[in-house]
């Protein structure tokens, strides 16, 4: 006797379910010499533990061959999973299982004399082929169950640069050449720590009344920056920090007075804002820095100031930095 009421829930299913992937059970009829009744409730007990959709549906092939063709046919349908059909031949049980994805299908036999033995092992080798072939649904359905990619970030690493450019200051008569080295050490996708370093090339010239004098300056500072560290492209950014300067003075005296070498070492403030064009290993950038020396820097003659520099102190140029 069928089982009539697992067939009414298994078709009820499948309505519900409507364009869900499925497995199609063909059964020849309890009449046919064909049938395998016992060996059917087993494939569809071990399908329902498998968890996939079953539909059963009466088969009306007269033959093995008949049902196999049922079986391929069944399997193309657009949202089968499979399909299988189980009878038997003499005294082995068959089961043909054909997978959605158009391959020959497989046959799986055993003595039906073993009885539940026999059944177990044919269910349990179905549900093994149609398990596997259950991840080679169509694609719509992987691309749905599939779990989103996230793209990895690009790694922080070290920027060195190397920058030249001029500097200049309130009381100064022209500007100097100058050159700095540094790096950027990324904290964070937009926050980076900057040390750097840099010096006057040919010194700084000032004029006064009692003579000229050439200002030569080296300095150290620490900078907290703000721009995108991994960004390609054009970006822009800011900086603010402090450090420490060092000046030295050379005078050229006019006659009736004379002058006297000497050297200081003042606090650096600085504000920095820059412009730069990014690769994957190559960064160039303008930039446009705004220092204040404390105290200021002055040059005095007879105890009378000259001239006082520093407040403000103007550096620009243009860097190449590297990152492997």
């Amino acid at each position: 006797m069928r089982c009539g009421l697992v067939a009414a829930a298994l078709f009820a299913a499948a309505s519900v379910a409507g364009a869900a992937p499925r497995v199609i059970v063909l059964e020849p009829p309890a009449t046919s010499e064909h049938a395998w009744p016992s060996g059917e409730r087993a494939v569809v007990a071990e399908l329902l533990a498998s968890d996939v959709e079953l539909v059963l549906r009466p088969s009306t092939a007269l033959n093995l061959d008949e049902l196999e063709l049922e079986v391929l046919e069944a399997a193309t349908e657009p949202d089968a999973a499979g399909a299988v059909g189980v009878g038997r031949e003499g005294l082995q049980g068959i089961a043909i299982v054909a997978p959605h994805s158009g391959r020959p299908p497989v046959l799986v036999q055993d003595d039906v004399r073993q009885g539940a033995v026999a059944e177990g092992a044919v269910a349990l080798r179905v549900s093994e082929v149609l398990r596997a072939r259950r991840f080679e649904l169509p694609p719509e359905s992987k691309r749905r169950n599939e779990a989103p990619r996230v793209e990895e970030a690009p790694p922080l690493s070290l920027w060195p640069w190397v920058a030249l450019g001029g500097v200049g200051s309130r009381g100064a008569s022209s500007v100097a050449a100058a050159t700095s080295v540094g790096v950027r050490v990324p904290l964070h996708p937009w926050v980076s720590l900057e040390p750097s370093g840099g010096l006057t090339l040919g010194g700084l010239p000032v004029q006064t009344a009692a003579g000229d004098v050439t200002l030569f300056l080296r300095r150290v500072t620490l900078e907290l920056v703000v721009a995108p560290v991994t960004q390609r492209g054009f970006s822009a950014g800011a900086g603010a920090g402090g450090g420490m300067a060092w000046l030295s003075a050379v005078p050229r005296a006019k006659p009736g007075y004379e002058g006297t070498e000497r050297s200081t070492q003042v606090s650096l403030f600085a504000l920095r804002g820059f412009a730069a064009w990014q690769t994957r290993h190559l960064k160039t950038f303008l930039f446009l820095e705004l220092s204040v020396m404390l105290p200021a820097v002055t040059v005095r003659a007879s105890g009378t100031e000259l001239s006082r520099l520093g407040q403000p102190w103007l550096s620009s140029g243009v860097g190449l930095g590297y990152s492997p």
